[in-house]
């Protein structure tokens, strides 16, 4: 039995247990947590410093991102809000400029921008990166050159241009271009993991024709694109996490009524694992372990959100 929460959330699928998953599904309950009009994008950290986990939720409308403080059970506290700007289409968290706490970085439908954090789980105002442009959609941060500093990867939702785009950081949480690789316009979603074990980051990027490409690492910060599989609909949202307690990084990608996971040979090449096709509308996907049990869990937002 389902019950339909009538405001917007964002909805916690906790984990069931690895080993009796196989073959089945891999979530087995749900928490909403109400936040503004229109959640899109989330990302997971611990913002505060007290070891929980907390959550960072961008919004398709409305110029406010909402911050929430993890209790450590899945459930978080109310959102506190932080102005941007309209039509946010990512937010990561992460510590991008070497201090000792987790920064948030923010694309909008036409700028990126970065906010430091004062340390306590409070956020200062957002500044905006020079120089990025044609419709960021998705991004991530990883160590894409091999340096100790983050590196920022912007995939673009746009007709004409068909790069996904690598901006370099200077260690201090400044960002500028760095490089571009073709995989085709109208670019949807994109997850970050080292799916081939070896060259450090490695990519996989949604686009609308639908399918999704599998772009690995050479090592010094390039990529070429390894392998592309077709979908039967648009991604929404992706993220790489190790599902299913084995040796390699898994994906998992929401599509429009459909959760799905899918397992690595270890060496990049992807397969369907396990499918959750109840969802409606899932716009975006976080792991993280936000119960303390059975590995990581998925945070997933919607217009509408199932409890299960």
């Amino acid at each position: 039995m389902r019950a339909t929460v009538a405001a917007v959330a964002v909805c916690v699928l906790l984990a069931s247990s690895a080993v009796a998953a196989i073959n089945g599904p891999l979530f087995e309950s749900s928490i909403q947590n109400k936040v503004a009009p229109e959640p899109y994008r989330v990302s997971v950290a611990d913002f505060n410093n007290d070891g929980i986990n907390d959550m960072a939720c961008a919004h398709y409308t409305g110029d406010s991102i909402a911050v929430m403080i993890g209790n450590g059970d899945g459930d978080f506290q109310p959102a506190v809000f932080y102005t941007i700007g309209s039509w946010q289409t990512d937010i990561q968290a992460a510590n991008i400029d070497g201090d000792a706490a987790i920064e948030l970085v923010v694309a909008t439908s036409s700028n990126v921008y970065t906010l430091d954090n004062n340390g306590d789980g409070t956020f200062a105002a957002a500044v905006q990166i020079s120089g990025l442009a044609n419709n960021p959609r998705t991004i991530r941060l990883a160590l894409v050159d091999g340096d100790a500093n983050l590196d920022l990867i912007v995939a673009h939702y746009d007709n004409v241009y068909t790069d996904l785009s690598v901006w370099d950081n200077d260690g201090s949480g400044n960002f500028t271009f760095d490089n571009q690789y073709t995989v085709g316009t109208y670019q949807t979603a994109m997850a970050v993991g080292d799916f081939d074990g070896i060259n450090g980051p490695d990519v996989v990027v949604g686009t609308t024709t639908p399918d999704y490409s599998v772009l690995l690492n050479d090592g010094s910060g390039g990529y070429s694109v390894h392998a592309t599989y077709p979908l039967a609909s648009t991604p929404r949202g992706m993220c790489a996490a190790n599902f299913d307690g084995g040796a390699d990084i898994e994906i998992a990608i929401s599509r429009y009524q459909s959760l799905t996971v899918y397992s690595n040979d270890g060496n990049g090449n992807f397969s369907v694992f396990s499918s959750l096709g109840t969802l409606d509308d899932g716009y975006c996907l976080s792991a993280a372990d936000f119960d303390g049990s059975n590995g990581p869990d998925v945070a997933l937002t919607d217009d509408t959100t199932y409890v299960y």
